[in-house]
């Protein structure tokens, strides 16, 4: 599974509009959490920006959104279930939602900053903290007002962005198979040092 890096093309892909400011939210599988307030919010306003959020397996949230209508300037476009999630983000020019660890991680690969709307867990607390302090490719902004305007400034301003974006380009060199095979046999080592013969 490759997703293209060519974002406008991407967009093209997905039927979006190619040149719009693109904000994907999700809060985990069933849509619970900020999400709702924050559409309403950027709805509300009218923001000149294509709004996605990821409903999930929440079918009564996603029918719900789906009679809701886009403004003049703001395209929305409410997804349920989606088995190629990592296309929409990578098409993003922003991620919100709360900081579970795969989506935030995705975020960051895709080079594709992030607010953290919301953590149910300690797990997800410290994700966010090492998003936001560690790495720097996210905000924690648990206001659905102030996550619209966060994201009405990054759309009017989208190089206030670039920070965000150079610090997730900085992680791309931990990616990959070869890291991952590395880091795997030198765990194996410490525990069975033969097998540094």
């Amino acid at each position: 599974f490759t997703v293209s890096t060519d974002k406008k093309a991407l967009r093209l892909k997905l039927g979006l509009n190619a040149d719009k400011f693109t904000v994907l939210l999700a809060e985990g599988g069933y849509g619970i959490g900020k999400m709702t307030k924050i559409c309403k919010e950027i709805l509300q306003r009218d923001l000149n920006v294509t709004l996605i959020p990821v409903c999930g397996k929440n079918k009564e949230l996603f029918n719900e959104m789906s009679k809701w209508e886009s403004g003049k300037n703001c395209e929305f476009r409410p997804l349920g279930f989606a088995d190629n999630l990592p296309e929409y983000l990578s098409a993003s020019d922003l991620f919100c939602g709360k900081s579970g660890a795969n989506v935030l991680l995705e975020a960051c690969f895709f080079g594709v900053p992030q607010i953290v709307t919301n953590n149910a867990t300690h797990i997800e607390k410290m994700n966010c903290k090492y998003y936001v302090k560690d790495i720097k490719t996210a905000l924690k902004i648990f206001s659905a007002d102030k996550v619209a305007d966060k994201i009405e400034e990054f759309a009017n301003y989208p190089e206030r962005l670039t920070p965000f974006k150079a610090a997730a380009q900085a992680q791309r060199e931990n990616y990959g198979a070869e890291k991952a095979a590395n880091l795997t046999f030198e765990l194996l080592c410490t525990r069975f040092p033969e097998l540094k013969n």
